[in-house]
């Protein structure tokens, strides 16, 4: 059971924000970086630990340095078939959406007169980029580390003629007044994060199964018959990602999630027949978890 709970920081992140809708009553630990958590769960220390990451932003797509640590053997992700059972590496157990609402925030008594400079992370500011243009466009415009730093900066240095885009929980973290409210150009913008954890989980109920595998270099067609596995079975693919193996030109590692579970006899046969097409050593199941809440 898990007692604490490993989030990317900086404190006030989307990823602390996921922390706490996953898991109010947990212990949250901040990490740097997306590989310290999946070392920090994969070695459990500290005991009882679990980890929670980003994986796909409905604007961006896939988190690439999430997928990238599920391909790092050194703390591996997932798992055979024949090897669920008992295996103890770090598997997806559960997912949870967190809508991303980036609002401005400031020291409290600064106004949009004040603001001479704006700090957010470059994908936030992307996002944001018609608003500022219209409310702000003399505004110098400053790249930071992340969305949670830039609010943390401002709040920690008093500075009074700067403002931070970020989520209005960061806001909340270091007492920062709201000044707009749901800036991005996109108003629905969802990222999508999984959970950590040791060993399989099987679900009672709205079961997903996620897996990855890359295609033989010496079979043509590799792709679309391992689709097909899915196809005849009728078994619903909900994504599909690729990521360049830097193996060789023109090799991809596939990440796919279908519904179901390896329990039930039709997707089990589907995964025992793309395991068997898949190119060797490349086919894991990276988690059996319930849908999003």
């Amino acid at each position: 059971m898990a007692e604490l709970i490993a989030y990317l920081g900086p404190a006030g992140s989307y990823s602390e924000q996921a922390a706490v809708k996953y898991a109010p009553r947990l212990e949250k630990i901040q990490l740097e970086k997306i590989k310290d958590i999946m070392r920090s769960v994969s070695l459990g220390v500290p005991a009882g630990l679990c980890g929670i990451v980003p994986i796909e932003n409905m604007l961006a797509g896939g988190v690439d340095d999430t997928l990238d640590s599920f391909l790092n053997r050194r703390y591996p992700v997932g798992d055979t078939l024949d090897k669920l059972a008992e295996s103890k590496n770090i598997f997806i157990i559960s997912e949870i959406d967190v809508r991303v609402n980036h609002v401005l925030m400031a020291l409290p008594g600064v106004k949009d007169t004040d603001i001479r400079c704006i700090y957010s992370h470059a994908q936030a500011l992307a996002q944001c980029k018609d608003f500022l243009e219209e409310k702000f466009p003399q505004a110098e415009i400053f790249s930071a580390f992340s969305t949670s730093w830039a609010a943390q900066y401002i709040e920690e240095k008093k500075l009074l003629n700067f403002a931070a885009i970020g989520a209005k929980f960061a806001a909340r973290k270091y007492n920062l007044a709201v000044l707009h409210e749901d800036i991005a150009k996109q108003k629905n913008n969802v990222t999508r994060f999984v959970v950590l954890g040791k060993g399989i989980k099987y679900p009672p109920r709205d079961a997903i199964t996620s897996f990855v595998f890359s295609c033989r270099q010496d079979k043509p067609g590799g792709l679309h018959e391992i689709l097909g596995c899915l196809a005849r079975e009728k078994i619903n693919m909900t994504k599909i990602e690729s990521r360049p193996s830097k193996a060789a030109m023109g090799d991809y590692i596939f990440f796919i999630d279908i519904g179901g579970t390896p329990q039930n006899e039709k997707v089990y046969a589907a995964l025992r027949n793309i395991e068997k097409h898949s190119a060797p050593d490349s086919f894991r199941i990276l988690g059996v978890y319930q849908r999003r809440r």
